[in-house]
């Protein structure tokens, strides 16, 4: 169990605790997987479980978890997805390539420290290889790794 953020992050902001859920706004994005889809994120806006910073989710699945449920004990529908959340590979809307490069940098990293992508980032990995966009990300996601490497403890 981890009792506070990465090394190199620091809290904003604490929001108020739902449950076991506690909401925090860090001084810069983090990279992370979420516990419970397993996407990777980068925000600033994180969600620990029981105080357990190994534990992270992302803004959707703890909407999901927090939502006012309704009369059938069902969380209203999203909105503009006929009530369901979409895959990775399914959303349309871009986004600037910064973003994706560090989305990208992380998936690599992932891959190459042996952890399980879902479905759809396998699928995306797949169909990216050998694009200058994924080299740039493998590129970065190397340089993290040095970075981090080098830092003080």
């Amino acid at each position: 169990m981890t009792s506070g953020p990465p090394s190199g992050y620091q809290i904003r902001k604490v929001h108020a605790t739902q449950g076991r859920l506690q909401r925090y706004t860090l001084n810069k994005p983090l990279t992370f997987r979420c516990v419970t889809c397993r996407r990777t994120n980068v925000s600033s806006s994180v969600v620990t479980v029981s105080g357990d910073w190994s534990q992270l989710l992302c803004g959707g699945c703890y909407g999901r978890q927090t939502a006012p449920k309704t009369s059938s004990g069902r969380t209203p529908a999203l909105r503009g997805t006929g009530g369901k959340a979409q895959p990775e590979a399914e959303r349309t809307a871009a986004s600037p390539l910064p973003r994706d490069m560090v989305w990208l940098a992380a998936m690599h990293r992932s891959v190459a420290e042996g952890k399980q992508l879902s479905p759809a980032e396998l699928d995306l990995h797949r169909r990216r290889v050998g694009e200058p966009a994924s080299i740039a990300a493998l590129r970065y996601a190397e340089l993290l790794v040095d970075a981090e490497a080098r830092m003080p403890s």
